[in-house]
């Protein structure tokens, strides 16, 4: 982890030095001169080096436990892949926030698949949830009525029909279903229920190939979606990137935080225009780039100036480099994602777990609840002890 980051937050701070000096109008040619460990091709007038990077773990908590995540969006695992080709997924807040603070993607589990080392195609399974068919008034006669679902077809195997949101319907016994149409035929008398809605996932169109390069990102294959790579794409790989209609708890974050420190080289051939780098330097990092940096997590403690030196340049013509050495003290945010991968649809009481795990589907939808509420739960309850989570009972 501590060569990711720090490699990392190397890169990060070449590319905002470089970022600065470009806007400078005579220091502007010390861009390309802005290097990690005197990597030059050549000898330039003046140059900046980024060299000798330390850091040590700072522990927020014993088991470093952050919090839940809370997100439209989660990766998921596909049965026989890996799924290693994507390093990790954020919400695209920007893209959210131009669409009116609405997810710009439908809801679904969207399937990324590498058709190359470097490609991907996107599968969107989009999802309907709670999809109102038809309702009936007492006495009404359902037995041969058909429904038709909005999307005009049904992915096998998703399709889940309510009566009243609660009662769960039994595909062969009260229903039969023509997914290439998303037609729902009723095989029994529904006329004591009232509205009956259904669950059920379709697919779209496909998208892409999307071409990328390691260690970059894509945030236009799913919109709202930034997607992250690394060094570890490869043929064949498949993930899926479940996209829900509100936000859920979709991970536990484990995390803290680096003390990193790093120090610069400023060396020119004028001593002047050393001052002069070393001091725009200093600026840039503290004025310029502090605020941008610590909103994304990279806070900046301390810029400071070291010892002078010089170099020889030139031994022919005894032309010597001045240079000066710089300090920086940051401090950068690391976490790991859990993913809890389920959601919790309904739940039920059941006399005997044997009949739920042993009996049919038609059992099962035909088990009555046994919830019995009570006035109060003490005598259910130890007078003394420690609950599961260790709150003292007294």
């Amino acid at each position: 982890m501590f060569y990711y980051l720090s490699r990392a937050i190397k890169r990060r701070m070449i590319g905002e030095l470089q970022d600065s000096f470009s806007r400078h109008h005579f220091y502007k040619k010390i861009v390309p001169f802005i290097q990690d460990k005197f990597a030059y091709e050549e000898r330039p007038q003046y140059g900046l080096v980024v060299k000798n990077v330390s850091a040590s773990k700072l522990q927020l908590s014993a088991d470093n436990f952050v919090g839940h995540l809370v997100s439209y969006i989660q990766k998921a695992d596909v049965l026989g892949s890996d799924g290693t080709s994507i390093e990790w997924i954020r919400e695209d807040t920007r893209a959210i926030t131009e669409n009116d603070s609405v997810f710009p993607s439908a809801p679904g589990a969207y399937y990324v698949t590498w058709d190359s080392d470097t490609s991907f195609v996107v599968a969107p399974l989009l999802s309907k949830t709670r999809e109102f068919l038809i309702e009936y008034d007492p006495g009404d006669q359902s037995i041969g009525d058909t429904a038709t679902v909005d999307a005009g077809l049904i992915e096998s195997g998703t399709l889940f029909v309510y009566v009243d949101e609660t009662y769960l319907l039994v595909e062969g016994t009260h229903y039969s279903v023509d997914y290439s149409t998303g037609t729902i035929t009723f095989l029994t008398d529904l006329a004591n229920y009232v509205r009956i809605y259904a669950d059920y996932h379709y697919s779209t169109d496909s998208s892409g190939p999307y071409t990328v390069t390691a260690n970059s990102y894509n945030n236009t294959a799913i919109p709202g979606v930034i997607i992250a790579f690394g060094r570890n794409m490869h043929e064949g790989d498949k993930s899926a990137i479940i996209i829900t209609s509100k936000r859920t708890t979709t991970a536990m974050e484990y995390g803290g935080k680096w003390e990193i420190s790093m120090s610069f080289d400023v060396l020119a051939l004028d001593p002047m225009q050393m001052e002069e780098i070393a001091d725009l330097c200093l600026m840039y990092l503290w004025g310029e780039k502090k605020d941008k940096l610590e909103f994304e997590g990279i806070a900046i403690t301390d810029v400071s100036h070291g010892g002078e030196a010089d170099e020889v340049y030139d031994e022919t013509g005894n032309t010597l480099y001045y240079m000066v050495s710089m300090d920086i003290a940051l401090q950068t945010d690391w976490n790991i994602w859990i993913p809890i991968p389920f959601t919790i649809e309904s739940f039920f009481f059941v006399d005997s777990l044997d009949e739920l795990r042993e009996g049919t589907d038609e059992e099962v939808a035909a088990l009555d609840s046994t919830l019995t509420l009570v006035p109060s739960l003490t005598p259910y309850m130890p007078k003394a002890g420690l609950t599961h989570n260790f709150e003292r009972i007294t």
